[in-house]
């Protein structure tokens, strides 16, 4: 078994940890470089490495979302990138298993006219589902995480 075979095969998420880590550099760096810095020595690299091992939709959604974020810098501020950051965590938890598998299912059984008003419906569903999701699940479990007081644990160590 070679690296390579390990790095794609074995472990696949592995060629998504060169975005994360430029991405981390980016917002790590924004504070202290200007926009054009930012993406000449971060997003093109990103976006090279796009190309290359995933393709143009990549290159061109990444590109699109750098930029964005690069020029609009009170983008991150607004009401609605306020609300998907508020509901990230319950969307990361749903958009596999009710928008990637629902779409898996339907892409193939519909006319290719279609695809776009099945992924518009879909992104809606998956935030709407995030957004009840988050309500139900994650901000209950807040609340009880936060009366959980770790005084209150018994110790390992204290038990001797």
């Amino acid at each position: 078994i070679t690296v390579g075979y390990f790095i794609k095969e074995v472990w696949p998420f592995a060629s998504y940890l060169p975005f994360f880590a430029f991405g981390f550099l980016v917002v790590w760096h924004m504070k202290r470089l200007s926009s054009t810095v930012v993406v000449v020595a971060y997003i093109l690299p990103v976006a090279a490495l796009a190309a290359i091992d995933h393709g143009m939709t990549w290159l061109i959604a990444g590109l699109l979302a750098a930029s964005l974020i690069a020029i609009i810098p009170d983008l991150k501020a607004s009401r609605p990138f306020l609300f998907l950051g508020m509901i990230s965590y319950s969307l990361y938890l749903i958009h596999f298993p009710l928008g990637i598998k629902t779409m898996n299912v339907l892409m193939p059984r519909v006319p290719e006219l279609l695809h776009g008003g099945i992924f518009v419906f879909l992104t809606v569903l998956v935030i709407g589902a995030g957004w009840i999701f988050y309500r139900l699940v994650e901000l209950p479990a807040i609340g009880w995480s936060s009366k959980v007081r770790l005084s209150d644990v018994p110790r390992k160590d204290a038990e001797k």
